[in-house]
């Protein structure tokens, strides 16, 4: 069982974009996918249409089971999310452990992939994702300002690492990329030289990813051809792949 985090301190990056379409795509592949939505926004819910009775407040807040939260929909299980999540960093504050307790629900489960949609933020919420992953992704646009939140981000993955586990960054997503834009291609060589790794797959702006987000479905069920879907599923094919590839420390 693989645990990856998707997570980026800047908001509006693509983590819930990807983490929806990364996980029916793995699941298309065969494989058996749980998404948690970690985010108080609850984009991740909404966009799968789903209005849950129990969420992952009730999770990480009480003796509620995983599967009592659990919504299954395009092929995939989903604990969902909802607003008063933003109140659970307070409620948690000075419980021991308080990091740690998305870990401890999310052990021994028989899924091959879990996907945590993180919050834009480095709170305590995001703090149970990371301590709960074996590995992250970062999603990225080629802003000017994008580097400082992917930095932020991998300066709390390497405190994590040194004080509770080791976590491996799988890589940098790009989002919303133009390969024949300067700007684009400039910051892509800039986040390389700074030492992160950067997935082969770029995900290229596409009209239909925002209208399948629209119509609360993956964008394999919007359009199954555009590029989109085609970016969404080499990304997939190179998740999949990346275990098998030797790992960039």
């Amino acid at each position: 069982m693989e645990i990856i985090a998707l997570t980026n301190q800047k908001g509006g990056v693509g983590k819930t974009t990807t983490a929806i379409n990364l996980g029916v795509g793995l699941a298309k592949k065969k494989k058996r996918v749980l998404i948690v939505d970690l985010d108080p926004q609850a984009n991740l819910t909404s966009a799968f249409g789903i209005r849950p009775d129990k969420t992952i407040y009730d999770l990480l807040n009480n003796d509620t089971g995983l599967n009592d939260v659990t919504v299954s929909k395009f092929g995939v299980d989903i604990v969902p999310s909802e607003q008063v999540m933003a109140r659970l960093e307070k409620e948690l504050l000075g419980e021991i452990r308080a990091s740690e307790r998305l870990g401890e629900k999310l052990v021994d489960l028989k899924y091959d992939y879990i996907l945590i949609d993180c919050p834009p933020s480095l709170g305590l919420l995001t703090l149970n994702g990371l301590t709960a992953c074996d590995s992250v992704i970062i999603p990225m646009e080629p802003e000017p300002f994008a580097l400082e939140g992917i930095i932020a981000t991998n300066n709390i993955i390497h405190k994590i690492k040194k004080m509770v586990k080791s976590i491996e960054v799988m890589g940098v997503l790009i989002i919303k990329f133009h390969r024949h834009y300067i700007l684009d291609n400039s910051i892509l060589e800039y986040v390389e030289k700074h030492g992160f790794t950067v997935f082969d797959t770029k995900i290229r702006t596409n009209k239909a990813i925002s209208e399948a987000q629209l119509a609360r479905v993956p964008i394999y069920e919007y359009s199954n051809s555009c590029n989109g879907a085609k970016d969404y599923k080499a990304f997939t094919k190179e998740v999949l792949n990346y275990g098998k590839k030797e790992k960039k420390v």
